[in-house]
């Protein structure tokens, strides 16, 4: 079973919830009758499995799990794109937990910043017949330097869908990067950035 990053993520609020609730409850009071109360006036209208559970703000689309995100993909991308999407995300998913990292699915991407801080990856949905992504990256000084000794690593030459900005720190990768390298070194690559990422945040 996939990790929940949204549940895990807000473990310190649902505390904080119980706790006033505890506090708001009398001695000799019934628990039950009382969290039945405060259920009935609260503004849950309906329950949903979760993993198919998405929450509107405004004219936003926030997917609280990476499976309902790729199961709404499955309506505007191709499964090439779908599956490396899903492949480089599920990383994230499975290295966050001991950060302060957190992902969030909205309609039209997804991104990973740590709390309270920037936007470290930004990253449009794959493309309706480019399986490739656009993706804005950056977590410090090192993010042109590491990436350069990536792209050595697995043999990419530089080419004008890898964009550095001479007075800027972050990386940007076009959708057509894909087409320019193939699929196999495309993921390749993403997952080496993904890996590099971590190494420097939990330093």
């Amino acid at each position: 079973m996939p990790k929940e990053t949204y549940c895990s993520n807000r473990v310190f609020n649902i505390s904080q919830i119980l706790n006033k609730v505890k506090a708001l409850i009398s001695k000799g009071q019934d628990l039950g009758q009382t969290l039945e109360s405060i259920l009935e006036q609260s503004a849950v209208t309906n329950l949903i499995p979760f993993d198919k559970q998405k929450i509107v703000k405004g004219n936003r689309t926030i997917f609280n799990t990476i499976e309902s995100k790729k199961e709404d993909l499955l309506n505007t991308a191709t499964k090439e794109g779908i599956s490396i999407w899903y492949q480089f995300w599920n990383y994230f998913e499975n290295n966050i937990e001991n950060t302060k990292g957190v992902i969030v699915y909205s309609e039209n991407s997804t991104t990973f910043k740590i709390k309270g801080g920037d936007n470290i990856i930004f990253c449009k949905n794959p493309g309706k017949v480019n399986p490739g992504m656009r993706m804005w990256i950056n977590w410090g000084e090192k993010t042109q330097g590491d990436i350069t000794e990536i792209m050595k690593e697995l043999n990419i030459s530089e080419n004008e869908f890898i964009i550095s900005f001479p007075n800027d720190i972050h990386i940007e990768l076009s959708i057509n990067l894909y087409k320019a390298i193939g699929s196999e070194k495309y993921l390749a690559f993403l997952l080496k950035i993904a890996e590099k990422l971590f190494l420097n945040i939990n330093k």
